[in-house]
């Protein structure tokens, strides 16, 4: 978008890679059935890399759109800003939050009385760092 500004599209990245390291099998499993798996690969790819990865993004979103997935990587079909991942909970407050290891994405974790361990992130492998609230 021209009149999108650069921190609207590192906001925009950052969702739309915490939703896909939140449901990335459910996407690989989608592109699988369709084809287009590859998309992906290049994807994780470029995150591995450490380099841009918005022309990656933009591919998968418009493979997403095709293959059916409504919500895509950006979460509402669109590359608008605003439309914040459905990957960042409500949250009573606490005093550590688990976040993306790179800072790459928005990704959160808010851990739980259950003893369950962080998540780790499906981009890197790598486990959530944490963070003081």
């Amino acid at each position: 978008m021209a009149d999108e500004s650069a921190a609207d599209r590192r906001v925009r990245t950052k969702d739309a890679l915490a939703r896909v390291c939140a449901e990335l099998e459910d996407r690989r499993a989608l592109l699988r059935e369709t084809g287009g798996e590859a998309v992906l690969d290049r994807l994780l790819t470029a995150v591995g890399a450490g380099g841009d990865v918005e022309r990656e993004l933009d591919e998968l979103h418009d493979t997403l759109l095709r293959c059916g997935d409504a919500a895509g990587v950006y979460g509402d079909g669109l590359r608008a800003p605003g439309a914040r991942p459905d990957v960042l909970p409500a949250a009573d407050p606490v005093d550590v939050v688990f976040l993306c290891p790179a800072g790459r994405c928005s990704r959160l974790w808010w851990p739980g009385d259950t003893g369950e361990e962080p998540p780790i992130c499906s981009l890197s492998g790598e486990a959530l760092r944490w963070a003081r609230v």
